[in-house]
């Protein structure tokens, strides 16, 4: 809980400041930290039937939306 306050606190420090790099770095750190929470889930072996298809539902959105920040990071970069 307390590495998601800290995330969400970079994140409006970022905004506030209207840093659009910085923003895109938080989003992608967020995402990072949350797909490896779901990778770590799926592997684990824990889960089974619905759950496990739920969890990899939601981790395919997870990925896809760090794939999309991850992408628009580095075009930014390319255009700096």
């Amino acid at each position: 809980m307390g590495k998601t306050h800290q995330r969400f606190m970079d994140l409006k420090s970022a905004i506030m400041g209207r840093d659009e790099k910085a923003v895109i770095n938080e989003v992608e750190r967020g995402e990072d930290y949350l797909k490896e929470k779901f990778e770590t889930a799926i592997e684990s072996g824990h889960l089974a039937g619905e759950a496990r298809q739920c969890v990899e539902r939601a981790y395919q959105s997870i990925r896809a939306g760090h794939d999309q920040i991850s992408q628009l990071k580095h075009g930014m970069e390319a255009n700096s």
